[in-house]
């Protein structure tokens, strides 16, 4: 096997006419600050309860129109950078400390040589361990953010095995996407929303996990079917006139020269990270702040291992930060648009307006229509925990008037909340997986919807169910 030629023979691409990234989320806050002057705007009251604040269900009141003004709605970006530094602190340190150990070549040579051992079929076996591995951590743990760090490695990965870019970003984003939006446990999604809705925590497991297995099945599939489709015709790729000969792994060259102890000491360094990340995750209730830190000490660590002076660590850092400054803004960026919403006082209208017909519905439409308010109010606000928040207060007591279970309630939720993410640019990690890919946002749309569009037939399949079997405990 050779260093992978995935460029050979093109198809010309017709020049894109869809507008750049940052104009399509400028218009979007244009239009949401035109929102705030023709949507009356309104509140629900919130309530304290067990420590958190919750939505009174039925306090719904219109309240004085505040429109904000152009001004503010250019304003609202270095406020959104603001709001947003958390996300974009990980973003620049993990992929700074990653690329510190990437630089040495360590990680390049181990992968070369598991495909230069396994023969044809290694390629497909290590890629559905790569997606086995950000499946369970994004199902399971709700990890999102920090498996960005991996996307320079699969996409090296896809490139020496002869697939595309493309499929090296979907290794890593599209499995973490759809785990975070279907994952049994998610304590971002489904936990939240069993506190609020009054569910024993973990409750409707069975079930949960069934579905799981279903949709990520149908996941890696897609993502199967492609690679397989470019590697047999590399011409047929989305992303065939991209250089991306940077990010290959030549095999021949890696495994040339055995890996020292130094590159396999640094191989160690890097798991042993992810994994004091995941541990500090689950028994000490880190963030993002304190998981950016970790990256930071390791890679850190990382440079003195191999060898690098300060001037090199640093200039790694700057270097391997400097290519997700796109998608870091986009993060940035795309926050504007929740933070005018919020100052208009119109987002708890829309959540109000898209409730009212649940009342008049039967009940397997009302449920089925409670799932599409939440891929729709997705857009407004991405964050999954920040959705359960807002909006299971009022779909919990709603689904009782109803008569569909609160289990039922928090599935609709959860599906609601996790399938858009792969699509809506609120979304702004999306740019920055992406990006790291060098694909475009209209290639990877006509990529994702495909599977995007089954995921959410097979959600309201199985929402139906829910209402059928009276999903529970109640």
């Amino acid at each position: 096997m050779t260093k992978s030629s995935v460029n050979v023979n093109p198809r010309p691409k017709k020049k894109s006419n869809v507008p750049h990234v940052f104009t399509i989320i400028l218009i979007i806050i244009i239009a949401a600050g035109i929102m705030t002057y023709v949507v009356p705007a309104g509140k629900y009251e919130r309530v304290e309860v067990g420590g958190r604040k919750l939505i009174d269900p039925e306090s719904f009141h219109y309240v004085e129109q505040a429109p904000v003004n152009p001004f503010n709605w250019i304003k609202a970006i270095p406020e959104g950078m603001a709001g947003s530094i958390s996300i974009m602190a990980i973003i620049f340190a993990s992929i700074g400390a990653v690329g510190m150990y990437t630089s040495t070549g360590a990680f390049q040579k181990a992968i070369a040589r598991l495909l230069k051992k396994g023969g044809d079929k290694s390629p497909l076996v290590l890629m559905i361990l790569f997606m086995t591995f950000f499946t369970i951590r994004g199902g399971f743990e709700g990890a999102i953010d920090s498996h960005l760090a991996f996307v320079p490695l699969t996409v090296g990965f896809a490139l020496a095995a002869g697939y595309d870019a493309l499929t090296g970003v979907a290794i890593t984003m599209v499995p973490t996407f759809v785990a975070f939006a279907v994952g049994p446990t998610n304590p971002y999604t489904v936990l939240i929303a069993q506190e609020i809705a009054g569910l024993p925590p973990f409750s409707g497991l069975s079930m949960r996990i069934i579905v799981f297995v279903i949709i990520m099945a149908l996941t890696y599939y897609h993502i199967i079917k492609y690679a397989i489709k470019v590697k047999k015709d590399p011409s047929l790729s989305l992303v065939s006139d991209i250089d991306n000969s940077d990010l290959v792994i030549d095999i021949e060259e890696s495994t040339k020269e055995p890996m020292t102890s130094r590159e396999k000491a640094l191989i160690f360094m890097l798991f042993a990270t992810i994994v004091v990340i995941i541990i500090g995750a689950l028994k000490w209730k880190w963030y993002l702040n304190e998981m950016t830190t970790a990256f930071i000490i390791s890679g850190i660590l990382g440079g003195i291992v191999a060898g690098y002076d300060n001037h090199k660590i640093a200039s790694v850092f700057v270097e391997k930060g400097a290519s997700v400054y796109f998608g870091a803004m986009c993060v940035a960026i795309a926050r504007a648009i929740q933070i005018i919403l919020e100052k208009g006082n119109i987002i708890d209208t829309v959540i109000y307006g898209l409730s009212i017909p649940l009342r008049a519905l039967p009940t397997t439409v009302s449920a089925l229509f409670m799932y599409i308010t939440q891929l729709l109010i997705n857009f407004f606000i991405p964050s999954g925990s920040g959705q359960a928040m807002v909006t299971m207060p009022i779909l919990a007591p709603l689904s009782d008037v109803i008569g569909i279970t609160r289990q039922t309630a928090v599935m609709a939720f959860q599906f609601g909340d996790g399938i858009t993410n792969l699509i809506f640019p609120t979304m702004g990690l999306i740019f920055a997986y992406i990006g790291l890919g060098k694909v475009s946002y209209d290639r990877y749309l006509k990529y994702i919807f495909p599977l995007v569009w089954k995921i959410i037939a097979l959600g309201a399949v199985f929402v139906v169910i829910a209402v059928i079997t009276k999903y529970g405990p109640f």
